[in-house]
This record gives structure tokens, C-alpha cells and sequence, in this order.
């Protein structure tokens, strides 16, 4: 009877120990909830013909829902083969923390003890569900508040982010930063995403300069950073980068270019970029994932959209 006894209360022990520990990971993640957590949900990215960041956005509105759900997030990019240089790597894993500190493996094996149920998202299903979650292109201060909530999630790991942290504090720490991200021969051929000229960015540009001490350049066409330079000379600061020949009104995404460089090192520089772009002083851009997720990485970045004036 002793015994009996005694293995109940091991049992009845595991089980708050086990509840008492997923409460205190999931708490010390920063998830605002006192609720045992049982469910985790993993957000699913597959292939789509769209570029890095947004695949990225998608994650940013699962992590949006996470948050005011009080559910926990796992992203698994490993059924997504545009970014993998070896079979069956989770991409996300090589470039950002996972959200909340559990792992994909740890996910599985957790569902697989019977721990905790796994709710699978494919954010690609509905094309349309960044717009629904957390607005279109055109950026008011609710919808970057409320990706906000998610982008503070997404934080790079190892090379990526030694390389973010040595770039701004040797070339612009201390500076007052005017950002600019020219996207030139990936936009879809609509009038609204239409691609901007020189003569519109020089225009823009030529309005702020003289209150800035650098520009920080992103451009993804070759040779366009030197247009940038002839007029503006070193304030210019850019990064040697992958870049692809001019497309013209036609959609085509830069691992399509073959441009002989490894997945893992296109992905990184869109990180890099990106995390760059958020930390400058005003933002002049055109249409693109990668700058709307600056703005979201930093809410409080002001920045002018100059594909703005082709939407009704």
C-alpha cells in the first residue's frame, strides 16, 4: 500500500514539475500569459515566388498572433528549399533565434511525450494574410505598432549579426543616417508597385541631404549604387553585395539569376540590409519587403514611400 501510495505522488510530482517548468520557459521567453501552456504553434514556410523577407513578414504575423493569443511559436523553414544549401537545415535556424527558445526538435519531441499539441500554420495558403494581420504596403503607426509586436521576436544569430553590429559601429554609429533602398527590376509590373526612376529618388533625397552627415544605401541591381555615388559622392555608404542585371517591368527573384553565390549568403544579405536600414535616421524607399520590415523593426523609424503617390 506504501508503494502504491508512494508512486502516485511520483507521478502527481512529474506532472507539476513538467507544467512548472513549461510555465517558467514560456514566462522567461516574455509570453504574456499565467496559463500552463499545452499548445505550440508552428509556423510552416514552403516555397513560394516571392523573396526573403517575405517569408520573413509571414513569421512576423504568426509571432503577431502568438503574442495575443498567448501561444508559443516554432518557425520551420526546412520545407522551404529556395534558401537551403543542405538538405533537410531549417533555415530559420541559421540566421535568427527561434522566438521563444524551443526548438524544432524540442517542439517534436515534446508533442511526441504527449506534452504539448502542435498547431501547424502555412501562412502562404492565404496570400492575402499579412494584409489581413498587419496591413498592405502602406504603413499607418496601428499597423507598425502591431508588427512591432512580432518583429521584436525576429533577432539574427552568429556571422549575421557580428557582421550587423561591426558595420554600424565603425561606419555609422554616431552619424546622423539617411537611409535609402532603391528596389529596381523585381517589382510586379502594376502600376501601384511600379518601379521608381533615379531622377524620382535624386529628387526626394536632394530635399533632406544637407541634414544628414551619411547615406546608407541598399540597392539589388548592378552598378545602380554607382549612380548613388557620382551624385553624392562619400557621404554614400554600401555594401558589396550579390546584385542582378536590370529586368526591366518583369518579376524575377535573384535565385533565379544564378549568381553562383550560396543560398545561405543571398539570405544574409537582405538580413543585413534590413537590419541596417532600421537604424538609420529617415527612410526614403520604394516598394519592398525588405524596407517595410525595417519600419517594422523599428516603429519609429520615419520614412517616405515614393511608390505611395500610385495608390488610391
Amino acid at each position: 500500500m506504501e508503494q502504491m501510495f508512494l508512486m502516485i505522488f511520483l507521478v502527481i510530482y512529474t506532472i507539476h514539475i513538467r507544467e512548472k517548468n513549461t510555465r517558467t520557459q514560456v514566462q522567461g521567453n516574455g509570453l504574456h500569459s499565467n496559463k500552463i501552456m499545452n499548445k505550440i504553434r508552428v509556423v510552416v514556410s514552403r516555397e513560394a515566388e516571392v523573396g526573403f523577407y517575405s517569408y520573413v513578414q509571414q513569421v512576423i504575423c504568426a509571432l503577431w498572433s502568438s503574442e495575443k493569443d498567448g501561444i508559443p511559436l516554432v518557425v520551420d523553414f526546412s520545407r522551404n528549399h529556395r534558401y537551403i544549401d543542405k538538405p533537410g537545415e531549417n533555415v530559420w535556424d541559421n540566421y535568427f533565434e527561434q522566438p521563444y527558445g524551443i526548438s524544432l526538435q524540442e517542439a517534436i519531441e515534446r508533442k511526441n511525450r504527449n506534452e504539448v499539441e502542435l498547431i501547424e500554420d502555412e501562412w502562404f495558403k492565404n496570400e492575402d494574410v499579412n494584409r489581413e494581420l498587419i496591413g498592405g504596403p502602406l504603413l499607418d503607426e496601428t499597423v507598425r505598432k502591431k508588427a512591432a509586436i512580432g518583429a521584436k521576436r525576429i533577432k539574427p544569430i552568429g556571422e549575421t549579426k557580428e557582421i550587423i553590429d561591426s558595420y554600424y559601429n565603425d561606419n555609422m554609429k554616431g552619424y546622423k543616417i539617411l537611409g535609402v533602398h532603391k528596389r529596381s527590376g523585381q517589382i510586379r509590373p502594376t502600376h501601384e508597385e511600379r518601379i521608381i526612376t533615379f531622377i524620382e529618388f535624386f529628387g526626394e533625397i536632394d530635399k533632406h541631404i544637407d541634414k544628414f552627415d551619411k547615406i546608407y544605401l541598399a540597392t539589388n541591381v548592378i552598378d545602380e549604387h554607382l549612380q548613388f555615388v557620382e551624385r553624392y559622392g562619400d557621404k554614400v555608404l554600401f555594401r558589396n553585395v550579390t546584385r542582378v542585371p536590370f529586368l526591366g517591368e518583369k518579376w524575377k527573384d535573384i535565385l533565379d539569376c544564378n549568381t553562383g553565390v550560396s543560398k545561405f549568403k543571398l539570405g544574409q544579405e537582405v538580413i543585413i540590409d534590413c537590419f541596417l536600414l532600421s537604424k538609420t535616421d529617415l527612410l526614403i524607399k520604394n516598394l519592398s519587403g525588405i524596407s517595410i520590415n525595417s519600419c517594422f523593426l523599428n516603429s519609429n523609424l520615419p520614412y517616405i514611400e515614393l511608390n505611395k503617390k500610385f495608390y488610391n
